[in-house]
């Protein structure tokens, strides 16, 4: 019997062969050997060698990156009848449409039969959305519209192309990421807006997105894919782009590698923030350090503090390489501190990335932001000041000037506040006194 074999294109390039590993997590990756395209085409990590075959663990990592976590991995195995941890498998059943412009086809054909759009009444989109809500299948269907995203959230990938909501089929791009609505906690969905609404001010993002009402009370978040672009024609065009987690070559089995570890800051096999600075300063011009200081500080001032590896992607077009929008800022610090969480014993409010060695959230100080880019080595004592002055003085205009949202979490805009006063007094956030008073800018020198 033949051996199996996957192709792997990025855009309409044959890029290289996946065929089975004798381990089940792994896979083997031999590149093409008439390839002609840049080295690091795929990722930072590894070099693509015409008529090579890479180290298994690094291209498994690689490719495994590319997969769901936790119960959305979970239920995409279930319902292919394969193991959540057959890297094979998963990427033959669902790597047709992939985060960034890469897919895994079968066999040697670049033949995409059965691409296209199906445009979804209001019916059917609020279905696909409770579907992937309650099923964690990311809305994929057993013949068309396979695709497969990173993440633990439920969420699911569609096109909104004319002011209509359509299901990609085989290998078609979506544009939107979708979020339903937590049933446990529906103002998560509202106070990401608002963040995004904020990053967007600050220009560090410029993704749109959008919450759009399903049915009488809840809403869905949709949210554009900033590794998408549309034509004037309304073809959807991939651009690749791959997570921290990816081009630092960390485990994908592990759900835990995407963070540092506190008791062993140092350890190789996890991230720092200080390692993904030195990834951003052999991107482009070298700069995206600096940007990366300002995600931080965001990070930090919205109360986000799942700010791991797999939240922070580069972004390649042809030859040149670059930091990708802040995306993912979720605030929870507000609701860690709610009265009704006191003593819980599954809030954790360490960051996943220490600062200046600080892991405690409530604990960073402007003075971790400056010990934690010293340390990087590439931007200066004045420039890194000149950052966290500008990045706070942008968070307070983009706070000031965006309205509250109906359905967030209570005296949000008010913490977010009270978060930016303390951190530019040169205070640690701590944990407020409840009720908070309604915020006001001021002055921050």
């Amino acid at each position: 019997m033949a051996e199996a074999t996957l192709s792997v294109y990025l855009l309409d390039q044959l890029v290289g062969r996946i065929t089975r590993h004798n381990v089940s997590t792994r896979i083997n990756f031999d590149v093409e050997p008439d390839y002609e395209g840049p080295a690091t085409a795929l990722s930072e990590g590894f070099a693509l060698i015409p008529g090579e075959r890479l180290n298994s663990e690094h291209v498994s990592n690689f490719f495994g990156g590319f997969l769901p976590e936790g119960p959305n991995r979970d239920a995409l195995a279930k319902k292919a009848r394969i193991g959540a941890n057959d890297l094979f498998s998963m990427l033959e059943r669902y790597g047709m449409t992939m985060t960034g412009a890469l897919s895994v086809r079968l066999g040697t054909s670049d033949a995409l039969e059965g691409s296209g759009y199906r445009l979804l009444s209001e019916r059917d989109l609020h279905a696909k959305i409770r579907q992937a809500a309650q099923e964690f299948d990311l809305g994929n269907e057993p013949d068309s519209g396979r695709s497969t995203i990173p993440g633990f959230q439920p969420k699911l990938m569609l096109a909104l192309l004319g002011g209509k909501w359509y299901q990609p089929l085989k290998g078609s791009h979506s544009t939107h990421i979708v979020k339903p609505s937590p049933a446990r906690r529906p103002e998560t969905i509202y106070d990401e807006f608002f963040s995004q609404q904020l990053s967007r001010h600050m220009g560090l993002s410029r993704f749109k997105s959008e919450l759009i009402p399903m049915g009488n009370k809840a809403h869905f978040l949709a949210i554009e894919r900033y590794d998408r672009t549309v034509t004037e024609s309304a073809d959807v065009v991939a651009i690749h782009q791959e997570d921290a987690a990816q081009a630092l070559g960390l485990d994908w089995i592990d759900s835990s590698a995407k963070f540092q570890n506190p008791r062993m800051p140092d350890l190789n096999a996890r991230p720092s923030a200080a390692k993904i600075a030195e990834l951003f300063g052999t991107v482009g011009d070298g700069s995206d350090a600096e940007v990366w200081l300002q995600h931080l500080m965001f990070n930090v001032l919205v109360g986000n503090h799942d700010g791991h590896a797999k939240n922070v992607s580069v972004i390649h077009e042809g030859e040149d390489s670059r930091i990708a929008d802040l995306y993912d800022a979720v605030p929870i610090l507000h609701i860690n501190d709610d009265a009704s969480r006191v003593n819980s014993a599954k809030i954790n409010d360490d960051l996943s990335l220490s600062i200046g060695g600080e892991f405690s959230h409530h604990s960073v100080t402007i003075d971790h932001f400056k010990s934690e880019a010293k340390s990087w080595g590439a931007i200066s004592p004045r420039l890194t000041n000149k950052i966290i002055a500008s990045t706070l003085e942008q968070f307070s205009s983009a706070l000031e000037e965006t309205d509250e949202i109906p359905g967030a979490s209570k005296n949000f805009k008010d913490r977010l506040g009270y978060n930016l006063d303390r951190i530019a007094a040169g205070k640690s956030i701590g944990k407020p006194k409840l009720p908070l008073e309604a915020w006001k800018r001021k002055p921050l020198s």
